[in-house]
């Protein structure tokens, strides 16, 4: 990425982080996604990863951004939710009705949207994703819409066709899914997928490279997911304070291997962090 230099263009509207951030390749950047409630926008803000110093910032492709993720070594994944929200109003959701939700894989050298799609279902939420070992990207969603409508909840954005895919799942499946996902992650060597369902109390589990359904398993209130490249297993964390381990492959419980912190409420956030 080259340097940011100042111009009305990169004009920083002051701290109000929407979630997620992602270290630049050698670790000097950090990138967060902000609300820019003043212009009804999302941001990407840029910043010494020293001393947080703002060095520069572009728009998201939309309203809301949540999670982004390295989709490639200059590109950066935006979730834009597509939900408009104001710090005057906390958790108030403004624009239901009129919500625009999309993907948008931006250059992170000058902001230039490189790809943007959007899925089926205008109140169809996008929050959380993951990149596959191709560069397609797993989309995770949450439905704003009227509760007894069937919408997809999880995509994959085909990077060698530009087109968001949504994966089809049996209706009896959908319906205990909830219209709610709380994360997703996707094994890399074997393109298998874990998508946690809090409020269906389900992880379900997914082929994203060919696009299949491949099954589920209850937990409760299960939210966040990451992956343990040394063991090869998904590692779930749920409302209750359980930290739940399942085999990448077979996708059997590890029972034995539970930690359980009852004075703890984990939500749909879980990350794993290299030695």
């Amino acid at each position: 990425m080259r340097r940011i230099s100042p111009s009305p263009w990169f004009r920083h509207a002051g701290p109000d982080f929407y979630g997620h951030a992602v270290f630049s390749p050698d670790g000097e950047r950090l990138y967060t996604t902000e609300n820019d409630f003043e212009r009804e926008r999302g941001l990407v803000v840029c910043r010494s990863a020293r001393n947080l110093e703002v060095l520069g910032e572009f728009e998201s492709g939309g309203i809301g951004p949540h999670e982004l993720k390295w989709a490639g070594r200059n590109t950066l994944a935006v979730a834009n939710g597509g939900i408009l929200t104001h710090p005057s109003r906390p958790r108030r959701k403004l624009n239901i009705e009129s919500m625009r939700p999309n993907l948008t894989l931006l250059d992170a050298g000058n902001g230039e949207i490189v790809a943007r799609a959007a899925p089926l279902h205008h109140q169809a939420s996008v929050r959380h994703m993951d990149i596959a070992a191709n560069g397609d990207v797993a989309l995770a969603l949450q439905y704003e819409g009227t509760s007894t409508d069937d919408v997809p909840l999880l995509y994959v954005f085909r990077r060698a066709t530009g087109r968001l895919e949504p994966l089809p799942v049996p209706l009896a499946v959908q319906r205990r899914m909830r219209q709610y996902t709380g994360s997703v992650c996707v094994d890399a060597r074997t393109d298998h997928a874990l998508v946690t369902c809090p409020r269906g109390h389900l992880v379900t589990f997914w082929d994203i490279g060919g696009g299949g359904y491949l099954g589920h398993r209850r937990i409760r209130d299960a939210g966040g997911v990451a992956l343990d490249d040394v063991t090869r297993e998904f590692v779930v964390s749920n409302g209750g304070g359980s930290i739940v381990r399942i085999d990448a492959g077979s996708f059997e419980l590890r029972r034995e291997a539970t930690l359980q912190f009852p004075e703890l409420r984990w939500d749909n956030h879980l990350t794993a962090v290299g030695a």
